[in-house]
């Protein structure tokens, strides 16, 4: 399976990053939660939106199509461990955990669910191509948003002054 995110601009805030199939067609968005850039001592939210409905969702419309808001990224203040909570679960109740990982080998990320390991990102010497394993039954495009949306969370982040 591929598909192609679309990220907003380096260091932007309150932009969409969009998720397309090959054929251009819009998948979803991602944008953060937040109305004013928060400090890397904050706690952050990301918003993850999808074309199928979920639940007691909100939606938004962006390029003429439905999307509703399907999980919610949590960047915690000082870490590189996200959670991530799929709507309509129990506030405080992520199901997944999203952990960045620094220096060389092990992999670049590690993803978990309840039921233990979810996927492993190795790291690859191509900064536009990241192979994903990802364990049976667990949803690759989730996976793959999910670990984007951390990137995204962290770049938000208001630089000192």
């Amino acid at each position: 399976m591929v598909i192609c995110l679309d990220l907003c601009p380096h260091r932007s805030f309150r932009k969409f990053s969009f998720i397309r199939d090959p054929q251009n067609e819009l998948l979803g968005a991602m944008q953060t939660m937040q109305k004013i850039r928060p400090r890397e001592s904050q706690r952050s939210h990301y918003a993850l939106y999808g074309k199928q409905p979920v639940s007691g969702s909100q939606s938004i419309t962006l390029e003429g199509q439905t999307l509703y808001h399907w999980a919610t990224l949590t960047r915690p203040a000082f870490s590189f461990d996200a959670k991530m909570r799929m709507e309509g679960a129990l506030k405080g109740d992520p199901a997944w955990t999203i952990s960045m990982q620094l220096g060389l080998p092990p992999p670049r990320w590690v993803v978990r669910n309840r039921k233990g390991g979810a996927a492993v990102v190795p790291r690859s010497g191509d900064k536009k191509y990241h192979e994903y394993v990802i364990a049976p039954g667990v949803d690759p495009g989730l996976v793959v948003c999910g670990t984007f949306a951390q990137l995204l969370a962290l770049d938000e982040l208001r630089l000192s002054s």
